[in-house]
């Protein structure tokens, strides 16, 4: 969600409040008129509350999923979100950091090139070794609410790196380590990004592990082009390659391809952004599924309080299921299925086991 909240702050100013969102379907080469008709009725009652602290999932009017504060809930169940949950900005997080990690700072003033970001005159640097990563390493998970953080290890050095401009504006950042232990699996991690408002965004990180069988890698460009921002992104993940390209103030398009039951299936979603609305148009395998229009304005982010248990991802989902199923019969008794079946393979099987296992 996280992801989604920074391609979305790219195109509309969600710094300013929550932004809530409503979608319409108008046309599809896969779906018949009975199931357009039924997902319109299901829409027409549903939304999407978004903004970076958390977010709202309707559906049907019934409220399916909320998260807030590290904490994901559906229903009664609830699990901790392994995710950055401080407020503020990645630079506001950074500064935490540098404060945090004060006693291994030291100054350069070497220029340091981040693309369309731009280039840093100075940075602050903090050389971190095994031992002092151990003795701090809670302290770092406290700040960043990453609880695993506090069980990860070190084998030799961790580098950190605040980047600042030639007028001192701290403006990005950089952190490596050659061998990060987690849970036990050794990875290395390479992080760099920097960004310039109506200037420029960077955004650079891979993470391979110790036997060269998964790399996670992330590549994010964008250039502000005196209008919107031209887009240029690609995630490589063990579940496949996503992919950005395009402007925000002409259309943007996301790509995904990944295998699904042994066979790689490309889906691409095409936004044609305006003042209060984006047009779009998603292709499954070259088959167009769904045209239609998503419309956002500001809205309120309700406050939730904290669920008394906390369980696991599985109930999440579990939980999700049986609401999902029930509104979808309702609002499309004739043509459930094909929604469900159109969405993915993989969200199909899931709901075939939910019927078995009312």
């Amino acid at each position: 969600m996280r992801i989604l909240a920074l391609l979305l702050s790219l195109i509309l100013p969600l710094s300013g409040g929550a932004m809530g969102f409503t979608a319409f379907v108008e046309s599809s080469e896969f779906f018949s008129v009975a199931a357009l008709d039924g997902m319109n009725s299901l829409l027409a009652e549903s939304g999407l509350i978004l903004l970076s602290e958390g977010y709202d999932l309707t559906l049907g009017r019934e409220l399916l999923l909320w998260a807030r504060d590290g904490v994901m809930a559906s229903g009664s169940a609830a699990a901790m979100l392994e995710s950055i949950a401080m407020e503020g900005s990645a630079l506001d997080m950074a500064a935490t950091l540098g404060e945090a990690l004060a006693e291994f700072e030291a100054e350069r003033q070497d220029a340091v090139d981040l693309q369309e970001a731009g280039t840093a005159r100075k940075y602050l640097r903090y050389v971190v070794d095994d031992e002092a990563w151990m003795e701090n390493r809670e302290q770092l998970a406290t700040l960043l609410r990453l609880p695993a953080l506090a069980r990860s290890e070190i084998a030799g050095k961790a580098t950190f790196r605040r980047y600042f401009d030639r007028e001192g504006q701290e403006f990005g950042a950089y952190f490596y380590t050659e061998k990060l232990l987690l849970d036990g699996v050794t990875r290395e991690v390479r992080l760099e990004y920097g960004f310039q408002p109506q200037k420029g965004l960077y955004l650079a990180f891979r993470c391979p592990d110790s036997k060269g069988k998964t790399n996670t890698r992330i590549s994010a460009h964008a250039k502000w082009n005196g209008e919107g921002w031209t887009v240029s992104g690609e995630v490589r993940a063990a579940d496949g390659t996503y992919t950005a390209q395009g402007k925000t103030n002409s259309s943007l398009t996301l790509n995904a391809s990944r295998k699904e039951g042994g066979v790689t299936r490309t889906h691409s979603l095409t936004l044609w952004p305006g003042d209060s609305a984006a047009d779009f148009e998603y292709v499954n395998d070259k088959t167009l599924i769904l045209t239609g229009t998503v419309y956002y304005a500001p809205a309120e982010l309700a406050e939730r309080e904290m669920p008394a248990t906390i369980g696991a991802i599985e109930d999440v989902s579990a939980a999700l299921t049986k609401p999902l199923l029930r509104v979808l019969r309702q609002a499309a008794p004739d043509s459930w299925q094909q929604i469900l079946h159109g969405l993915s393979s993989s969200v199909w099987i899931d709901a075939q086991k939910e019927e078995e296992n009312p």
